[in-house]
């Protein structure tokens, strides 16, 4: 069987992460990354799944300061985008 090498980046933690879940699988990284490759290679359609992840630090921060700007009423709501470039240009002829 004839192979190709594959190189893309990640982070390090990433990667590291990875190796450990497969290693708990008991599984070689390189076989999960291959099966995927397969996958995406006969498939119709791809399917991404992000269920499983974590929010990041800097995104419940940045939502958690977003409710408090919609509370503090920092936050505008438009039906139409029509009603939202007239907003703006209100503020432009505020200056």
């Amino acid at each position: 069987m004839k192979t190709a090498v594959v190189n893309f980046k990640t982070t390090p933690e990433i990667k590291q992460r990875a190796l450990e879940n497969t290693k708990k699988a008991g599984i070689p990284l390189s076989l999960l990354l291959n099966n995927r490759l397969h996958q995406i290679a006969n498939a119709k359609s791809l399917t991404l799944d992000f269920g499983a992840e974590e929010p990041s630090e800097m995104l419940i921060h940045d939502l958690e300061e977003s409710k408090k700007d919609e509370k503090e009423g920092r936050v505008y709501k438009f039906d139409t985008a029509d009603d939202s470039i007239a907003f703006l240009r209100s503020l432009r002829n505020k200056e």
